[in-house]
């Protein structure tokens, strides 16, 4: 297979197989960070991310908090990254990731929380992640996306302390501060997964409408053959 290139941008071709080429190009975010189209999900993201939580944090959390944790507002995005749902960093070995499922599925399970309506979809979410991980392909996907991220990050920041510098000022940025950092890299990591499943979204649509026209031309097929079937046996 081919190897991740050094921008972020090619990094979903890595990850799939050969694509009839789309009207449009795709990117994977850096540049300038574009966002992807903000709607009240992603803005409910943004604000909830600045809250940094601990791996321990989360650790800790019972069954009913990680059941909210899985609802918060901006879910739809943070449960983007299976590793996020899971409690755990990109740089988790595969036995973390079995580990952590069954702590979480456990915790989260109906059973153990019986009258939380959350409970059985906060299971379901638990168990996408996992499953999503258990698979080395998809697992290496996810590892990039992240790791892709962090990296564009990390050579923003670069980019900014020196042009600081260059412009005779302080060369300090917000990202110094670790809390900080940390935010900043989530926020890639999900606008990555964000513009990810949007691509997704793009090709299913694809295939959608060519097996429509398929099945639309075949229906045609056989209706002119019959036609000329019954025009021979009428003559």
């Amino acid at each position: 297979g081919r190897r991740l290139s050094a921008r972020p941008s090619t990094l979903f071709f890595l990850c799939t197989p050969p694509r009839p080429a789309m009207a449009h190009s795709v990117t994977l975010v850096p540049k300038g960070f574009e966002q992807p189209d903000i709607d009240v999900e992603m803005q409910s993201f943004m604000a909830q991310v600045q809250q940094v939580q601990t791996l321990a944090d989360i650790a800790a959390m019972s069954g009913e908090e990680h059941i909210t944790r899985l609802h918060r507002p901006g879910a739809k995005y943070f449960n983007m990254n299976p590793f996020e749902v899971l409690g755990l960093t990109h740089k988790a070995a595969k036995d973390d990731v079995k580990q952590a499922y069954r702590k979480l599925s456990v915790k989260v399970h109906p059973d153990k929380n019986p009258g939380n309506d959350r409970a059985q979809p906060a299971f379901e979410i638990v168990k996408a992640a996992h499953d999503r991980l258990e698979d080395d392909e998809r697992l290496s996907f996810c590892v990039r996306i992240c790791t892709a991220a962090q990296e564009a990050v990390e050579r923003k920041v670069a980019s900014q302390k020196k042009k600081l510098r260059k412009d005779g000022g302080s060369d300090a940025v917000p990202e110094d501060d670790p809390d900080r950092l940390a935010v900043s890299i989530k926020v890639m990591i999900c606008r990555m997964f964000a513009e990810f499943e949007q691509r997704k979204k793009q090709l299913e649509k694809q295939d959608a409408e060519a097996k429509k026209k398929a099945q639309e031309e075949l229906a045609e097929r056989e209706f002119l053959e019959a036609l000329k079937k019954k025009e021979e046996k009428m003559w």
